[in-house]
């Protein structure tokens, strides 16, 4: 800490009229504790904290869920894009492979989505073995991701339209 013309500089406050703030050191247990709601009596506890405390889980919501409420207001007819939805999430469903981007396709109207998946040399194979079952697929278009990813593809789908 330094005493200059202006005041006191230190590494936390640079403000004159800055008032010190003043903490005091709880243990964190009792932090953590506060903030977790109570749980069974009984519960067995395994994060070593004293008391009937739990922690509550999280809510995780499925990618048809995520693509029906992004792709709500795209133009798609509710039945048409609730189809091809469903299809984009049983190919994750089944096989483990998730989409980075989904986007809607059509002029002036849109009919269809488009899906892109990042995905390996190895499973590029597999991959197309799935599209080939794929209903509704109109088009397949598999790009190399460039010199310093040589082992990965970008495959793009679209389905409908």
């Amino acid at each position: 800490m330094t005493q200059g013309r202006m005041g006191k500089i230190c590494r936390f406050s640079l403000k004159l009229h800055a008032r010190p703030l003043k903490l005091t050191a709880p243990s964190a247990d009792s932090i953590l504790e506060a903030n977790l709601p109570s749980g069974p009596a009984g519960a067995p506890h395994t994060h070593g904290f004293e008391g009937d405390r739990m922690a509550t889980t999280v809510r995780e919501y499925s990618l048809d869920y995520y693509l029906l409420d992004r792709m709500r207001f795209c133009g798609i007819e509710r039945e048409n894009l609730e189809d091809l939805v469903s299809i984009v999430a049983s190919i994750k469903n089944k096989y483990g492979i998730a989409p980075f981007d989904v986007t809607p396709i059509g002029h002036p109207v849109p009919n269809g989505l488009t899906a892109r998946y990042l995905v390996e040399t190895i499973a590029l194979n597999k991959v197309m073995n799935v599209l080939l079952d794929t209903p509704r697929l109109t088009q397949v278009s598999i790009l190399p991701r460039g010199i310093p990813r040589s082992n990965q593809f970008e495959v793009e789908i679209t389905l409908g339209g």
